[in-house]
């Protein structure tokens, strides 16, 4: 599942991820992932908006690239280090770029029938949050995406990612975020297309 980052900068380095919170799981070899995501805040009503690319290599690495219309591109890399009987383990770096702090991030997997848990640490702005999150199967090429990110400014997240029928590798995302303390919320939709060469 392809997510947007956080909306307040949209450009942040989309590596594989639930709604905000990224994921064990990388792009397989030579897939590629482009996408154009749209959101708000009910603080902010303008629509910002970003388009990224991912690519996978060797199942093991994904390497991406975003870029916020305004001039501010960043860069991200996440690379699998355990993926066996259900089970994966990853570590990754985004949100490199001149002008911002790259954030660190170290996220796990567990595969139940019908849906995944996910849990991590997220050196974010600067402040070290967990992260706990599910992803689970509705049918209709949907999928439920919820997680929780601790630390300062916490926030939750709900999602659907739906697979467009007939159009194999196009996928369209819509989610929102709150924060937990009645403060922001954010609407996110995006719209991913992933093919293999």
């Amino acid at each position: 599942m392809i997510g947007l980052g956080l909306l307040g900068s949209l450009a942040n380095a989309n590596e594989t991820a639930l709604n905000i919170m990224p994921v064990a799981d990388v792009l397989a070899h030579r897939e590629i992932s482009l996408g154009f995501g749209a959101g708000r805040t009910s603080h902010d009503r303008r629509w910002l908006s970003a388009y990224y690319v991912q690519a996978g290599w060797k199942d093991m690495i994904e390497l991406g690239w975003d870029h916020d219309f305004d001039n501010h591109a960043v860069w991200n890399a996440k690379a699998n280090l355990y993926n066996r009987g259900g089970r994966s383990l990853s570590a990754g770096i985004a949100h490199v770029s001149d002008r911002t702090e790259a954030d660190q991030y170290v996220v796990g997997r567990q595969d139940f029938r019908g849906w995944r848990a996910h849990a991590g640490w997220r050196k974010w702005t600067g402040v070290h949050r967990g992260m706990i999150g599910i992803d689970a199967d509705l049918g209709y090429g949907m999928t439920l995406m919820a997680e929780h990110i601790g630390g300062r400014d916490e926030f939750t997240w709900v999602g659907v990612n739906w697979e467009v029928p007939r159009v194999n590798g196009l996928a369209l995302v819509a989610s929102y975020g709150r924060a937990n303390g009645g403060g922001d919320h954010h609407f996110v939709a995006t719209a991913t297309y992933n093919f293999k060469f």
